[in-house]
């Protein structure tokens, strides 16, 4: 009954809105016509674990979106833009050990006003507000309120040499939850303030920001400064000279402060003739002090349009609490492309690379934060840094926000060399492809003296309908001295594959072999991969789609074996009709014995005509691992009627 009240009450407040709209306008507001739009939305989920019995999940939304858009006197002097969006939730959960419900109600308004946009005098100024409210309850005693508002002012001075804009923005967070009735209540409650300044010219760019936080529940207020300059020169043909300075300060909760400079010169001394000079310096002053400066010169020449020469020399000087480091080094390579028989395309690229290191260490422990790594399909990380305290890692999704669990989402493994990788599990929320953040405390490395040589090259022959390639690269690293004594570590990286494609009038099909091979010391991993894709047009309205790859991979004593398919059918029968069937599985198999296996069919099913939209998806998903099995069926359903 809930939900039909509700539903009734977005009809009746659109029905009673038409009219009111209608007859808003007169002599000095003229009014754009009225748009509304609703929506209604289910969702259900049903999961079978073997032994744990049944989770039945199921969520009804009901929203409406209201919007009026206008100006006074004339669009150049004065426009505006409301917008006002109720939405209503309600969800239940059946489980073998409960029975929970929960209600939602949040409320969203976003207000825009411009006054002078597109006129000609000298300014303009934007005002804009917004507020999101939302309660979340279920029958458990979960309590949830927030309240969230954002304002701004912006004021834009448009001189023709140097137009500038002075931006004022607040936010206000209010958020209280309670996980249960007896539970205690816990509250957030901040508020932000900033002003910026920023003025730019054809050559320069000015910036300047303060902000002030004020958390009114803990001691965790601060006050930041941040100001930056840009500097860019052009003369004759490509030649430039780019400066940029910014310093950033913090005061209060984590203080910091942090001055980097940089500087970029590129010349175009012929025409097939350049070089570029580049300059870093940058200062940090926070739990640790680091200093680092960097230069490096650039000499890039082509001798012909078919091959080219570049030489490199560069230098760093690292000074950090936990010692100095300082390196410096230099790299030359070559780039030849020939067109060959049959219509072929040779290319080939050959370089060679040195860096000298030279490490002085007080060894004590270091810290990485927030180090980026793409999930490969293997679900393998291997974390680049030695000696890693494996209690200390923390991973988190791409924005920080989502923390996840050690055995939960991943395990840790140590391998030799003190090397340490991350096992993703399918069962948890990271999936291949996915970028995560990764931060751990590792030892740092000894005092030490020592130079690495690299050589790399590769070679392709590519064709309409194959190509052949290969990539090698080899790095001797020499240890000079330090608390290892001496000794090296080689390191060897060879890529070598094969791409096939054919093209017809009604399809399209390719193909893809490759293996890798790494060894790092006493570190050394393989994979072969292979991978099949066709697609066929059945009809004008028709497409199939078909896909399939397989790698085996082995490390440091792993063994394992990924093999994945897709298949996947497009109809299109017109009258905005969509028609997507899928059916799509994997299977990965461990040497040890541990093994996953997925399969998963559904339909996509989208329809749009005239001012309404319908979406339908259903799916059947089932995994079998060494310890559970486990299988969901998912459906969702989503209407949308608009006003045009």
């Amino acid at each position: 009954m809930g939900y039909i009240a509700k539903t009734c009450t977005i009809v009746t407040a659109v029905c009673a809105l038409l009219p009111a709209a209608a007859n808003a306008e007169n002599d000095w507001i003229h009014l754009y016509p009225f748009d509304w739009q609703v929506e209604l939305e289910y969702e259900g989920r049903n999961e079978q674990r073997g032994g744990f019995g049944s989770t039945q999940d199921s969520r009804y939304t009901q929203k409406l979106q209201v919007r009026q858009t206008g100006y006074s006197i004339a669009p150049q002097i004065f426009d505006f833009s409301i917008t006002l969006t109720p939405t209503f939730m309600q969800g239940q959960q059946d489980s073998f050990l409960r029975t929970t419900q929960s209600d939602s109600t949040f409320l969203d308004y976003n207000v825009d006003l411009a006054v002078l946009r597109g006129s000609t005098l000298p300014f303009d100024l934007g005002v804009g507000a917004s507020r999101n409210t939302g309660t979340i309850s279920n029958s458990l005693g979960s309590r949830e309120r927030f309240t969230q508002e954002h304002r701004s002012l912006n004021l834009g001075i448009k001189l023709p040499a140097f137009p500038m804009q002075l931006i004022y923005k607040e936010r206000l967070q209010d958020h209280t939850s309670q996980s249960r009735l007896t539970s205690t209540t816990r509250r957030r409650d901040e508020f932000q303030q900033s002003v910026k300044w920023r003025g730019q010219s054809s050559k320069m760019q000015v910036e300047v920001e303060k902000r002030w936080f004020d958390d009114r529940i803990s001691d965790n207020d601060y006050e930041l400064l941040q100001q930056s300059i840009t500097h860019s020169l052009a003369w004759g043909k490509n030649s430039n000279l780019r400066t940029r300075q910014e310093y950033i300060t913090r005061e209060g909760a984590n203080p910091f402060s942090r001055f980097s400079v940089s500087e970029g010169l590129r010349l175009q001394h012929l025409e097939n003739l350049q070089s570029a000079l580049e300059y870093n310096y940058t200062s940090i002053e926070q739990n640790t002090d680091t200093e680092v400066q960097f230069g490096q010169y650039v000499l890039n020449y082509r001798p012909s349009k078919t091959s080219s020469m570049v030489i490199t020399a560069r230098g760093r000087n690292s000074e950090l609490e936990t010692g100095s480091e300082l390196e410096f080094g230099g790299s030359m390579g070559i780039r030849y492309a020939k067109d060959v028989f049959l219509g072929g395309k040779l290319n080939f690229n050959l370089s060679t690379s040195s860096l000298q290191t030279d490490r002085q260490s007080n060894g004590s422990t270091f810290e990485t934060v927030d180090a980026s790594h793409t999930v490969p399909v293997t679900l393998i990380v291997l974390l680049e840094t030695r000696a890693i305290e494996a209690t200390s890692i923390i991973v988190t999704d791409a924005s920080a926000a989502q923390v996840f669990l050690e055995g939960v989402d991943y395990i840790v493994r140590a391998l030799s060399g003190d090397r340490t990788e991350l096992q993703i599990l399918t069962s948890g929320l990271i999936a291949a492809g996915d970028t995560i953040l990764v931060s751990y405390s590792a030892a740092a490395q000894p005092s030490a003296e020592f130079n690495e040589g690299i050589v790399q090259g590769g070679i392709s022959l590519n064709f309409d309908w194959v190509e052949l390639y290969h990539q090698s690269q080899a790095a001797k690293s020499t240890l000079q001295s330090g608390s290892f004594g001496e000794g090296n570590n080689d390191r060897i990286e060879q890529t070598t594959g094969v791409r096939l494609k054919r093209s017809g009038k009604w399809f399209e099909a390719t193909a893809a072999a490759e293996t890798y091979f790494q060894e790092a010391g006493d570190f050394a991993n393989r994979s072969d991969s292979y991978s099949e894709s066709v697609h066929v047009q059945l009809s004008a309205q028709t497409h199939l789609f078909l896909s399939a790859g397989q790698i085996f991979f082995e490390s440091d004593g792993q063994e394992i074996n990924l093999n994945q398919w897709d298949v996947n059918l497009e109809w299109l029968p017109g009258f905005g009709l969509s028609v997507k069937p899928f059916v799509n599985g994997w299977d990965r198999q461990e040497a040890t014995g541990n093994f996953e296996e997925r399969l998963r069919a559904g339909l996509n099913l989208t329809w749009k005509f005239r001012k309404f939209d319908l979406d339908f998806d259903a799916s059947h998903s089932e995994l079998v691992t060494q310890n559970t099995d486990q299988t969901e069926d998912r459906i969702g359903v989503r209407i949308v009627r608009r006003s045009r």
